[in-house]
């Protein structure tokens, strides 16, 4: 009898580690994910707002008088908030990919 309880103890043990283990591979997956994703979106940043920029500087460069640098503003100042609203967008849809796939790690190990 006091056998097979130290064979429950030591089959419990090893499920625990199997989960463990398991547990910290998918956290290890999701970091790399949010990591990946997080460079992907800097980048793309990155790249709009520098467009924006030149897109400015050209239209300024272009201007021929205070209405045309005013339209210029106006055009460029729209750009930013329409990078904004989908910047903005993104980050939502990004927290609620991030939200489901750490539900899904939690609901995934705390399985039996």
């Amino acid at each position: 009898m006091y056998e097979t309880t130290q064979s429950q103890a030591a089959a419990e043990l090893s499920q625990s580690g199997k989960q463990a283990i398991s547990f910290l591979s998918g956290l290890q997956k999701l970091i790399g994910d949010e990591l990946r994703s997080t460079r992907d979106e800097m980048i793309d940043q990155a790249r709009s707002e520098t467009e924006i920029f030149n897109d400015l500087v050209s239209k300024l460069a272009q201007a021929h008088s205070a209405y045309d640098l005013r339209t210029a503003y106006e055009l460029c100042g729209q750009h930013q908030v329409d990078l904004l609203q989908r910047n903005s967008e993104r980050l939502f849809e990004h927290v609620r990919r991030s939200i489901s796939a750490t539900s899904k790690l939690f609901e995934t190990e705390s399985r039996p």
